[in-house]
């Protein structure tokens, strides 16, 4: 399945933005002069780096430092999972212990939850609490009798 994501300026909030294709409700191409809805490319500007983002990397809150203790089976895919921005904290036969910084908490908890213990958040504790919450409710969901929804 193919996601496509726009890179452009938004107007609203006076900054670059990515936006999932699907999301936009409206789009208005802008001729004009500088300074009445004019944009230039800034200088620098990578649209393999921007396509190369994960999901928790498109800003919604502050940033947060999230360490993720992964199992072995997940080690040799550390990269394609979570990218060129994630550092290795420590690694041995067991696993590894990983660190990135997040923009978007509930993209990093989409991404992790599929790993179930495999991929276990270890900090911010209100994180970590957070997901504990999603596995202990799909538990409750699937123990009771029949499976009825």
């Amino acid at each position: 399945q193919a996601l496509w994501y726009l890179v452009g300026y938004c107007h609203l909030r006076e900054e670059e933005r990515t936006f999932h294709l699907g999301r936009i409700a409206k789009l208005e191409i802008v001729k004009g002069q500088r300074g009445s809805g004019y944009f230039e490319v800034p200088e620098g500007f990578n649209v393999s780096d921007s396509a190369r983002r994960r999901p928790w990397e498109y800003p919604q809150h502050d940033p947060i430092q999230v360490r993720i203790q992964l199992a072995a089976k997940l080690v040799p895919a550390i990269p394609e999972l979570f990218g060129n921005q994630v550092s290795v904290i420590e690694k041995d036969h067991d696993g590894a212990l990983i660190e990135l910084e997040v923009l978007n908490r509930g993209a990093l908890i989409e991404a992790v939850l599929p790993f179930g213990a495999a991929a276990q958040v270890h900090e911010p504790a209100d994180l970590r609490a957070e997901i504990g919450s999603i596995y202990q409710a799909l538990a409750e969901r699937y123990s009771s009798a029949g499976g009825a929804v």
